[in-house]
């Protein structure tokens, strides 16, 4: 996704593979996608670097434009059990154990600008450690109620059409597999805007320096 640095977020694309972590994979962030401070300098990743995957209770992050969540019908903290309907808009799926998990949606309040206003995923439990995430954005809707158009790429990969970007391509066969895993959740891919999957990290990496260190 184009529209912003690191979205969607979080990503097993902002992922290598890493034999001696538990989840078989490591974070790595590039220095030149982090925020940077005042002075232009960017934050160093290297302790977010250390991590065999994303916290548990991250939020989840994209920008749709245009995106109305009530006309698009998205699960509002104000009726989370809207999430876990068969037609829900957003879904977010434990790929590793099969199960839905519930969450609300809205847009980045903080932003005074409404259509520069991030999509906020937000979990209503925490995600188990070591698991894969799939989350599928599909029909979503404007204000007037048509359905917003995935993005170039998206589309390339969700309708299987080839593109001339060598990018693009590189990462087709692992989105073919996010599909493939929807598609056996039930959640088809004709009316997809966006899927994409990550991996949270693993019990072991998120608390043995800190174990360590009581019992030192």
């Amino acid at each position: 996704d184009p529209a912003k640095c690191l979205y969607p977020f979080p990503n097993d694309h902002f992922t290598v593979r890493d034999r001696s972590t538990e989840t078989g994979r490591r974070v790595q962030f590039a220095a030149e996608s982090m925020p940077r401070n005042a002075a232009g300098a960017p934050i160093d990743p290297t302790e977010w670097n250390r991590n065999d995957g994303f916290s548990p209770g991250s939020a989840i992050l994209t920008f749709v434009p245009g995106l109305d969540l009530e006309r698009t019908g998205a699960a509002a903290e104000t009726d989370i059990g809207k999430s876990m309907r068969a037609s829900a808009p957003i879904v977010l799926l434990d790929a590793t154990s099969g199960r839905r998990v519930p969450y609300w949606a809205e847009l980045d309040q903080s932003v005074a600008v409404a259509e520069q206003r991030s999509l906020i995923i937000r979990p209503a439990v925490n995600l188990r450690e070591g698991h894969r995430i799939v989350v599928a954005l599909r029909s979503l809707r404007d204000s007037s109620g048509a359905t917003i158009p995935p993005g170039d790429a998206f589309r390339a990969y969700r309708d299987d059409t080839e593109t001339d970007d060598p990018a693009v391509e590189a990462r087709r066969s692992h989105i073919q597999g996010v599909l493939t895993t929807l598609d056996r959740a039930g959640v088809k891919r004709s009316n997809l805007f966006l899927a994409w999957n990550f991996t949270v990290a693993s019990e072991r990496n998120l608390s043995e320096r800190m174990l360590h260190i009581r019992d030192d």
